[in-house]
This record gives structure tokens, sequence and C-alpha cells, in this order.
């Protein structure tokens, strides 16, 4: 049988656009449509920890360009911005995505949700459980991880009660369990320790010709602080060899719901104190509560469109 569907998120996806596109793809299936999910380029940290810790199998390919799908449907994302070189504007069909700045008008061809929730496994699961499908534990067990990650462990101030209802029933119904998420957590914070650079170059998107980095971590170490000047080299070649004006990065520590911002470039750091509202000591600032870079992005879009 020939798939015709590919259900996929942004190269490099987060654990959200991971779990959307497995269990998105399943709901399809279940309902008769030829699809699957694959995701492209590397795995992040959060997703790491369920392959190792419990198994979990992702079909995740390098961005060859090559592929044979007829139709996209893009979950947690609604640009071409960051997407895989095999998706075609005009052959996305359908878009599912939870940020401010995304509306999904790139795509004539392409019905949009974009709703406010912390995460779009919140959307997935609530379209799973309006069609009454079940997904396959696995499966749900990224669901699960992908809600509390994008909400910051349901802290952040865009998570919604459509996401704790969510959480609830994916426990109800699996047995899920919050020791998941912390062993989630301290696994995010390993790994970004140990492989600092690696895990900042994975994550960084490209936004409004700023390159935009995140880690989300059960805490903020003084180790990541005196790897200031490594952080500054990665994200100074990042901007580079994307034409950049600048790059930053947002290191969240979900224990005390605060963003540690980083920004090397004068330019950036004038952009980012008028956005936030925030002081720079030296490169380095804090904003508590924490904000994503999904909620920071719309306030410097607004800074920039007054220029």
């Amino acid at each position: 049988m020939e798939i015709e569907i590919l259900v996929t998120a942004k190269v490099n996806p987060d654990l959200d656009g991971t779990a959307c596109a497995l269990a998105y793809s399943f709901l399809l299936k279940a309902l008769g449509q030829k699809a699957e999910g694959i995701l492209f380029g590397q795995l992040q940290a959060e997703t790491l920890f369920f392959v190792e810790k419990f198994g979990a199998v992702i079909p995740v390919q390098k961005d060859s360009g090559i592929g044979n799908w007829k139709q996209f449907v893009l979950v947690d994302a609604s640009s071409m911005v960051g997407m895989t070189k095999i998706v075609t504007a005009d052959g996305v069909i359908e878009v599912i995505d939870h940020r401010e700045t995304s509306g999904g008008s790139e795509f004539p061809n392409a019905k949009a949700q974009n709703e406010l929730v912390g995460a779009a496994a919140t959307l997935v699961w609530e379209r799973l459980s309006s069609a009454g499908v079940n997904l396959p534990k696995n499966i749900a067990l990224l669901i699960y991880g992908a809600i509390f990650h994008n909400s910051l462990n349901l802290l952040a101030s865009n998570t919604t009660e459509r996401d704790r209802k969510a959480v609830k029933e994916l426990e109800t119904t699996y047995g899920f369990n919050q020791d998941i998420i912390e062993g989630m957590f301290r696994y995010c914070t390993s790994f970004a320790m140990g492989n600092l650079e690696q895990a900042v170059r994975i994550d960084m998107k490209e936004y409004l010709e700023i390159g935009w980095g995140q880690l989300i971590l059960s805490e903020i170490h003084d180790s990541a602080l005196a790897k200031e000047r490594a952080i500054e080299a990665t994200l100074t070649t990042h901007s580079q060899q994307n034409g950049l004006s600048f790059s930053f990065l947002n290191l969240i520590d979900v224990n005390t719901n605060e963003s540690l911002l980083f920004c090397s470039s004068p330019k950036g750091k004038e952009l980012i104190t008028k956005a936030l509202g925030i002081e720079f000591a030296g490169d380095w600032a804090r904003r508590t509560p924490a904000l994503l870079r999904k909620q920071i992005m719309p306030r410097i879009k607004e800074i920039l469109a007054k220029k």
C-alpha cells in the first residue's frame, strides 16, 4: 500500500512535535487513511530519554529531501521555516499548532487548528479522545511527556485546563505518574551539562533573522554559566552560518520557573530588554516567571514592527 500522507514536525523536533507526529498518524490510519509519521534531523534530549529509558521507537531520517508523499500534515508547526525539504506548501493539507504567531497562511490547501494551549500534544490527544481511538501505551507515554515538557511541568503561563485535563486522562487510562516526568527533566539536565554545545545547536531555530535557542532543565548548574564563552561561540557560529542578526539562548529552570537568557550581541540585548522589560548583567539576564521561546517571539516581533 502506497503511503500518501506524511505527518511530520520541524527538523530536529522537540518531544511535542515528535509525539504529535506519531500519535496523529496513528489516528489517521485508524480512520482508514494512508498515513505515516516520520521525523527528520536529530532528536532532542527529552525524546532521547524515552528512547533510552522506555525503548521508544522513533522513525527519524536525515533531511535528504527525498520522498514520495503526495500530501503533508504539519504538527507543532505552521510555517515552512525550519521544515524538512520534503514538504511543499501546496501539498500541506492540515496544520495543528499552538502558538500565537502561527496561522498556517502559507498553505493554501490546508485546514488549520491553531489554539493557545500548553502543548500541541494536548490538541492531538483531544482529537484521539473525540474519535474514540485508543493509542498504544508507548505513543501515549510520549504525549504525556510532551505536555509536561512544553508546559514547563504545567507551570508555564500558557498552560490551560485543557492541558491539565489531558494529563489526568492519560494518568487514569495508562497508569502514568509524574515520577516519569521528574526523570525526563533530570535526563535533559544531565544531557545538556555534558553536551551543552550540541544541545544548543540541535535546538536552534531561526525566525525574524534571529537565532532562538532554548533548553528546558530541572536546574541550571553553575557549570552552564561557566561555559558562557562556549555558548557565545556556538551562537555566533549559528548566526554567521545562517545570515542572522544575532542569536540568543533561553535556559529555563522548571524547578524555579525562571528564564536565564544569554545574548552577547549589543543589538540583541537592547531588543530583548525592550521586549521583556529585563536588564542584562553582562551577557546574562533573568526573568521570573519563565517565558518560552514561543511566548518571547510575539513580543520581539511587536518591537520590530514599531521600528
